[in-house]
């Protein structure tokens, strides 16, 4: 665990200095760098240290050291490809704390921190800890059945669209700008057909907007399907939803893509999951 306390000798500076660099560095190594969905590695704790003053990674649970909270007020930690269980200060597992999630951060508002004892955050995931900026690549196999893409291992670009992992929403979620789009890359092992279904959701009177989802493969466009989002009552309230076959003329690895052609009101929708059906 690394944590901070007394004042730092001028051996401990250098020490911090070399785990602020390894952190940089990790998280530009593995900014290209794809990893099968089946296949997480082990995460080292440099790579998701944030702000914090230690990290200690116990499975699927992020233990964060925080010296002085009513000094530092926020926790900031880097995104992950992982759905959040709850965020709570140790003593006090009841109470969660406020949680926003951004889209190269997570925010972890740090209110009542306790009065003694070590000052600890526990981020509680129901996956293994990925790094937000790695790609995840999910093998399509046709002949074993539907292959599920869920918001949790997609790439999203854009300013304000997002992967907000709370129990409660688990989607990719505030496309206010048409310009974010959002992505998901498999790999096929043969030329095969399946059926597009996209799991999203629309509030009231947001319905409408006009999308693509398009296949890619080395940066070619192989496919765009025309789709105009549902209206479903509340943007989580998810409805799964027919979008058209896609045609994958052989193996190798594709992004399917959705693009934002026109936004009908104030955002496009949420999308907890693709599903492919052979």
């Amino acid at each position: 665990m690394i944590k901070a306390g007394k004042r730092p000798s001028f051996a401990t500076i250098v020490l911090l200095t070399a785990v602020v660099w390894t952190a940089m560095s990790a998280r530009i190594s593995f900014a290209d760098d794809a990893v099968k969905a089946n296949e997480v590695p082990p995460i080292e704790a440099a790579q998701i240290l944030g702000n914090a003053d230690g990290v200690e990674i116990q499975g699927t649970v992020l233990q964060y050291v925080v010296d002085d909270p009513k000094l530092k007020k926020e926790l900031r930690i880097p995104r992950l490809h992982s759905r959040l269980k709850k965020v709570s200060w140790k003593q006090d597992a009841n109470t969660e704390l406020k949680f926003v999630p951004e889209p190269e951060e997570w925010v972890i508002r740090l209110a009542n921190p306790p009065e003694q004892g070590p000052q600890i955050v526990l981020v509680e995931l129901l996956d293994p800890p990925v790094l937000g900026t790695r790609k995840i690549v999910t093998d399509v196999k046709p002949d074993s059945g539907e292959t599920i893409l869920p918001a949790h291992d997609a790439d999203v670009t854009g300013t304000k669209l997002r992967f907000e992992p709370q129990p409660h929403k688990n989607t990719i979620g505030y496309w206010t700008n048409p310009q974010d789009w959002v992505s998901w890359t498999v790999q096929v092992d043969q030329a095969c057909t399946v059926e597009l279904e996209v799991f999203q959701g629309c509030g009231k009177g947001q319905g409408g907007s006009d999308v693509n989802f398009v296949l890619t493969h080395e940066d070619d466009v192989l496919q765009t399907i025309s789709y105009v989002v549902k209206e479903t009552g509340h943007f989580q309230n998810f409805q799964l939803q027919p979008v058209g076959d896609l045609k994958f003329p052989k193996a190798g690895t594709y992004r399917i893509e959705i693009r934002p052609q026109r936004l009908a009101a104030k955002a496009v929708m949420d999308v907890r999951q693709l599903v492919l059906k052979p």
